[in-house]
């Protein structure tokens, strides 16, 4: 197996974990919310950082 082979697998794995944690806490609706709304949040802060990248003179 090559090292990307490997971190691929890895990151699959880490993926696959993180998912089982969020589904896990589906039955919780506050939970789900608060963790939709702080991804949206989050969404939006990264699009704002790009787009004053984009504008700043290099």
């Amino acid at each position: 197996m090559t090292a990307i082979t490997i971190w691929t697998y890895a990151l699959m794995a880490s993926l696959a974990g993180a998912f089982s944690l969020f589904f896990a806490a589906l039955p919780n609706l506050d939970t789900l919310a608060k963790v939709a709304s702080i991804a949206i949040w989050c969404f939006a802060i990264m699009i704002a950082v790009n787009q004053l990248a984009l504008q700043s003179p290099s």
